[in-house]
């Protein structure tokens, strides 16, 4: 899905070779904050032009995964415009949801849970909108376990049970049954 990318090698002869070097240069000089051997590759008189897309890419998933720094994308869902390369710095650059700490919490008990071994249900609703066709839609993000449709659910917010009729994948105004 999504529309083709045109990933084209900018040279010195480019147009954009003087706007692409100053970019990096404002992106490398960020990331030395945060980064020992990028400041010290950069400190040692190295070119801008010379630090590689490998050794970048890695300094930003560090300094991003610290919380030091947050990448910005520009896009348009509605005209399908930058969300393919967004989907991938997503991936590329974003801690995995595995590698946050997860908490589970109940009326008497809290502890860290392992969301790769960890059996129950562990998600976080983190929005809620009454749509006009389906009703009250609550968004979630699941940690560990599984949801399945018509389950009871404990809100440990509200110390109780509630019951969910079936689950949604949405995409944009568009929603799928699972």
């Amino acid at each position: 899905m999504g529309v083709e990318v045109s990933i084209e090698e900018v040279n010195p002869s480019h147009k954009f070779w003087g706007p692409m070097l100053k970019k990096k240069t404002e992106l490398i000089e960020t990331l030395i904050n945060h980064d020992d051997y990028l400041a010290e590759l950069y400190l040692e008189g190295k070119a801008p032009e010379t630090f590689g897309a490998d050794l970048l890419d890695e300094a930003i998933r560090k300094a991003v995964g610290a919380r030091k720094v947050v990448p910005i994308f520009c896009g348009s869902a509605l005209k399908n415009k930058g969300i393919q390369p967004l989907m991938d710095s997503i991936i590329h650059f974003l801690p995995p949801p595995s590698a946050k700490k997860v908490y589970y919490t109940s009326k008497n008990e809290s502890f860290e849970l392992n969301p790769k071994t960890h059996k129950r249900l562990a998600a976080l609703a983190f929005k809620v909108v009454n749509d006009k066709d389906k009703g009250l839609v609550t968004f979630v993000r699941v940690y560990a376990g599984s949801l399945k449709s018509k389950s009871k659910l404990f809100n440990s917010s509200l110390n109780l049970a509630e019951k969910h009729t079936q689950i949604l994948r949405m995409r944009a105004d568009q929603a799928q049954v699972i």
